[in-house]
């Protein structure tokens, strides 16, 4: 299981050089972990960009619906832990979450083009 960030996502549900990939990498049967901090965030990103609260709305939905996602909620454990990762590793709050949850559910790697989680222990790919 694959941890699954924003921007993946958002360059699956808009037009750029990366949508291919990130298309590919949501095809399939594979299973990702995700948060509701990353709904939030693609919603955000894909109304900045598409001004379309319908579209935006739709994907959020279409996204919880998918039984290939699992949402994990931010807990305090989570939250306790992404303070930590974000001293320690220099990361945003949004990141440690997101860091701290993949940790939390055993995911084997992060699926991200945000090369602030390079050269921790959770391995970061790239569609």
């Amino acid at each position: 299981m694959r941890f699954i960030d924003t921007n993946i996502l958002v360059h699956a549900f808009t037009f750029g050089p990366r949508k291919g990939a990130c298309v590919e990498v949501l095809k399939g049967d594979e299973c990702f972990v995700s948060s509701p901090l990353i709904l939030s965030e693609l919603f955000s990103t894909l109304f900045r960009i598409t001004k379309n609260k319908q579209f935006c709305h739709s994907i959020i939905t279409e996204l919880i619906r998918n039984t290939q996602f699992s949402f994990v909620s931010i807990d305090k454990n989570i939250a306790f832990e992404a303070v930590s990762h974000m001293n320690k590793y220099d990361l945003h709050f949004n990141d440690a979450c997101h860091y701290a949850t993949a940790v939390a559910c055993g995911c084997e790697a992060i699926v991200s083009y945000d090369k602030d989680f390079d050269g921790m222990p959770l391995k970061r790919i790239e569609p």
